[in-house]
């Protein structure tokens, strides 16, 4: 999507503290370009934020303004040419994947991983990471957790951050609506 969209692109493949390894796309700004990390939204991969095309995709607008742009994957979306240690289950339909546990594996590992990784590769704190959704819970997880990392970056923007689940009804999540 990003090469036919006419932008340098390439693949980093990284591994996390449990085992798991995880792709990060990047869109290479200049040597003095700012790096920038993009977290995705449940059920969701970083292909999310390139939907909207060449002039209106986020990803594509912040590499127009040669900021270093890294599109995040967490662990639940590596499925192609990706090992990782997973636990398959049989139901009715045939296999069910168990990706993690809970969300802490991808708060505490992924985003560690992916902060760490950016920020040793550029030789330089990380300078904004953009969540959607999900992708903003798990870096304040991982950011009261973790501090030590949370203290390579130097600003955290947030679209649509998830604060409560306690009406949340989704097949995914199951049901956490309280008996009031």
């Amino acid at each position: 999507m990003i090469r036919k969209a006419g932008y340098p692109v390439e693949a980093h493949v990284i591994k996390t503290e449990d085992g798991y390894l995880l792709t990060l796309h990047r869109i290479p700004g200049g040597n003095d370009s700012l790096p920038v990390l993009l977290l995705h939204g449940l059920t969701a991969s970083s292909s999310k934020w390139l939907i909207p095309g060449k002039d209106k995709a986020f990803p594509y607008l912040l590499a127009d303004q040669e900021y270093d742009v890294w599109l995040g994957n967490f662990r639940y979306y590596q499925l192609e040419d990706t090992y990782f240690p997973i636990s398959v289950e049989s139901d009715i339909l045939g296999f069910q994947i168990k990706f993690f546990n809970s969300f802490d594996e991808i708060d505490i590992y992924d985003v560690s991983a992916m902060v760490t990784f950016i920020t040793n590769l550029r030789s330089q704190p990380l300078h904004t990471c953009i969540g959607h959704s999900m992708g903003t819970t798990c870096f304040y997880i991982m950011a009261s957790e973790r501090p030590e990392i949370a203290r390579m970056v130097k600003m955290m923007i947030n679209f649509g951050p998830v604060v409560f689940l306690n009406h949340i009804q989704s097949p995914i999540l199951g049901s956490h609506q309280e008996n009031d």
